[in-house]
């Protein structure tokens, strides 16, 4: 692991996103609560987990939903939490990142509205990165043939995975803060941290 995850509360963490696994990396580290596509909630083992941990499901492919969506993270922000998400969208292969969607970084400008009392929000960048002899066996991303309780069968049978985990340098959000020019930042940040734990 490089970096540590911030103190600040409430706190944004923006991250890529190539696998399940991403999760369970990021929690064992942080307490989080994450945003998830909303098939995973109806996912054998997994999606019970996320149930328990509170994760917050979204629809991307219906607008209204992402509106809902951010007004759950802003109530979860402004209560101190610690949330989650994958601005990619999907899962990726792990050489690249996709072009991070906007949206749900709307709930920064919804959570200082809320609270009122709250000057800014912190965003952290962090990247995951699967590296060594296991990496490809590690990483699920949506085009791959292989259906999630497969890939979960072959991840238990791993004896080992091993996880470049970076945690990046805390970027302060606030009402003047553009969303769209704070996710072209956050996605080069991410770009930096992953193309150097592959190095």
């Amino acid at each position: 692991m490089q970096g540590i995850p911030s103190s600040h509360r409430p706190l944004l963490v923006v991250a890529n996103h190539t696998s399940w696994l991403d999760i369970v990396v990021i929690s064992s580290f942080l307490p989080v609560v994450f945003v998830a596509q909303h098939e995973v909630a109806s996912w054998p083992i997994f999606g019970w987990l996320a149930q328990l941990q509170r994760s917050i499901f979204v629809n991307r492919g219906r607008r209204q939903q992402v509106h809902t969506t951010v007004s759950c993270i802003a109530d979860a922000l402004a209560s101190g939490e610690v949330v989650g998400i994958f601005p990619e969208g999907t899962s990726t292969d792990g050489s690249d990142i996709f072009p991070f969607r906007s949206a749900l970084i709307g709930a920064v400008h919804e959570t200082i509205r809320r609270t009122q009392h709250l000057p800014a929000i912190f965003i952290q960048p962090v990247s995951v990165a699967y590296v060594g002899t296991n990496r490809r066996l590690a990483i699920w991303a949506r085009e791959d043939d292989i259906q999630f309780v497969p890939h979960l069968l072959q991840v238990i049978n791993l004896q080992r995975i091993d996880v470049a985990l970076t945690w990046g340098d805390p970027i302060p959000a606030d009402l003047s803060s553009d969303r769209k020019v704070l996710t072209i930042r956050l996605e080069g940040a991410i770009r930096q941290l992953i193309a150097e734990a592959h190095r």
